[in-house]
């Protein structure tokens, strides 16, 4: 095109690879490449050149939550588009919908990220008039599928259905196996939520058989797991493991190691859930393997923490604490901390088990964990108690609740007023005992404990 001197055509291929970069996930070369398109094309004065670009460059904004941005983009667009006669431009494909049907769907969609459903079908609305004013089934087929998600975010569920089996049955008249698929694994989401979990089944089969037969295996995955999670809450663990093996499977064969540890996962999650925890154990650590193997470490922290409650609930108190040290989970560790050092205080091993609640309470002192500090305090003067320093223990306790006056965590402080309570009927300092335990007596009223 260069060569050629088109510049027109520059501009259509640098729009193009800017597409490319797009579903690569590099946003940078994506825009990069756009706003070489989009300055082509402003110097061409090519108003359809001018609103597709846009209308990218807002895509790719909203993909990447830059919905100011996006919002910008196809405002400009939108715009653009009003100014020329409809002509199919291929948005959606060989016999797309003109600009200005897909600028209010992109808008749309831009609304429905933000959760603004509102919004969002007003703008689907108007782009559906337009598709069916122009007779563009791919464009209202799209806008349908999407309309469903937004009555589903408003838990519109009657909207829903009906904006799908509408979706569906253009899909069936157009002979649209694809479309159908991803439409039934819509269908079957919104039956989950209306816990009709016969129907949701049924359509995740639906679902699943055509992602097969057309080799989607990311949808037919994902349609799995869902199916998988619908089994589960059924309380049939039997058929719920079933599915999790074929989403196993199918992550395996088709390299998909994200499934394949999400399988794991619910396979753990089941058998935690039937305290069958040797097996958990092994499902996780399988799952937390590839997460890790695969960098991805929002799955792998999901995992750890199953994980890390799995050891916890078996006495592997230290590999709990390893996991939830990894974490960086405060609270979890707090919860490990207390275990292990309830095991060494209930063994006699006081040292031990001061040493542990000492460790918290520096780790909590580090990191600025107010709640974490005040329980720690707590778990050391509920240890001075225990061993006859009471002294020591008031001073801890006196400590906590001075904290702990400052958060919203009533149960602790509670908590905190008990003890000390106790330590001043050892101290024979009765009138301090009653103040402590009356004001426990007033939290307690107030949760109506």
């Amino acid at each position: 095109a260069r060569q050629l001197g088109d510049r027109n055509l520059e501009a259509w291929i640098l729009d193009g690879i800017g597409r490319s970069y797009r579903d690569l996930g590099d946003a940078s070369r994506s825009l990069q490449n756009y706003q070489a398109a989009l300055t082509i094309a402003r110097g061409l004065n090519d108003p359809k050149l001018i609103g597709v670009v846009l209308a990218d460059m807002g895509e790719e904004y909203r993909i990447n939550a830059e919905f100011n941005l996006a919002l910008d983009r196809h405002q400009e667009a939108l715009v653009v588009a009003r100014q020329i006669s409809p002509v199919a431009l291929g948005c959606f494909g060989t016999d797309a919908s003109d600009l200005e049907g897909r600028v209010l769907y992109e808008l749309g969609r831009v609304y429905r990220d933000q959760n603004e459903f509102s919004l969002a079908l007003d703008y689907y609305e108007q782009s559906m008039s337009f598709a069916e004013q122009y007779s563009y089934f791919a464009l209202k087929s799209t806008v349908l599928s999407d309309m469903g998600r937004a009555y589903r975010g408003q838990e519109d569920y009657p909207k829903a259905l009906e904006v799908y089996q509408q979706a569906l049955q253009i899909a069936n008249e157009s002979d649209d196996r694809e479309v159908a698929g991803k439409t039934w694994a819509d269908l079957g989401k919104v039956y989950r939520d209306m816990v009709d979990y016969d129907n949701a089944i049924t359509a995740y089969t639906n679902a699943r058989d055509i992602a097969v037969e057309f080799k989607n295996y990311e949808l037919a995955g994902a349609v799995l797991l869902d199916m998988g999670q619908v089994y589960r809450n059924m309380n049939d663990a039997e058929s719920a493991l079933a599915t999790y093996d074929q989403a196993l499977k199918l992550g395996q064969q088709s390299n998909q190691p994200k499934l394949a540890a999400q399988a794991y996962e619910g396979m753990g999650d089941i058998y935690r859930g039937d305290s069958q925890m040797a097996e958990a154990q092994s499902a996780y650590e399988s799952a937390l393997a590839i997460a890790e193997e695969h960098s991805d470490p929002d799955l792998a922290g999901e995992i750890l923490i199953a994980l890390a409650k799995v050891y916890r609930s078996t006495g592997e108190y230290e590999k709990a604490l390893a996991a939830a040290q990894k974490l960086g989970d405060s609270d979890l560790q707090e919860k490990v901390l207390g275990d292990i050092g309830k095991v060494y205080r209930d063994a006699g091993q006081y040292d031990r088990a001061l040493t542990l609640y000492e460790d918290a309470l520096s780790f909590a002192r580090a990191n600025e964990d107010n709640v974490l500090e005040a329980k720690a305090l707590g778990q050391i003067a509920d240890l001075y108690r225990i061993t006859g320093e009471p002294n020591r223990a008031l001073q801890a306790y006196e400590d906590a609740l001075f904290i702990s006056r400052g958060l919203d965590n009533p149960t602790l402080e509670g908590q905190l007023y008990a003890g000390a309570g106790n330590v001043y009927q050892q101290l024979t300092q009765f009138d301090d005992a009653l103040v402590a335990f009356e004001n426990m007596l007033d939290i307690a009223i107030r949760l109506n404990d």
